[in-house]
């Protein structure tokens, strides 16, 4: 839904068993990461603290900021949450959910991209 920029953008009102909820839809984009290590292919997540389920394992993304491509977001946030320097070598098809959160149903894309390490260090 964006092309530039991204976040949450507050949509419309829909009725849910007679009450209003409050539509919004958000983006994000991020990388799925194959190093090689011994010539064996592994994937590149990361561990997560959440309150309500313990430890989650993610594949890197985020929030576009402003003014900032799909692309420039999914190499940004996998430097960020994995240390490592990336290219992307090809883009995936996008993926499409709800969810309802904080009385708000979102209405959520994820762009993911096949990314290969040029640098940096996991250990």
């Amino acid at each position: 839904m964006f092309g530039i920029g991204g976040g949450i953008m507050n949509n419309t009102f829909m009725t849910l068993y007679g009450r209003p909820i409050h539509q919004a839809v958000a983006t994000s984009a991020g990388g799925i990461v194959i190093r090689f290590r011994d010539g064996a292919p592994q994937l590149v997540v990361g561990r997560r603290s959440r309150s309500r389920e313990g430890v989650t394992w993610t594949l890197p993304k985020g929030t576009p900021n402003p003014r900032e491509t799909i692309e420039e977001t999914a190499l940004r946030e996998v430097v960020e949450e994995t240390g490592l320097a990336v290219r992307i070598v090809r883009r995936f098809d996008s993926i499409h959910y709800s969810f309802t959160q904080g009385g708000q149903r979102i209405h959520k894309t994820v762009h993911y991209f096949l990314m290969q390490p040029t640098g940096g260090d996991l250990d």
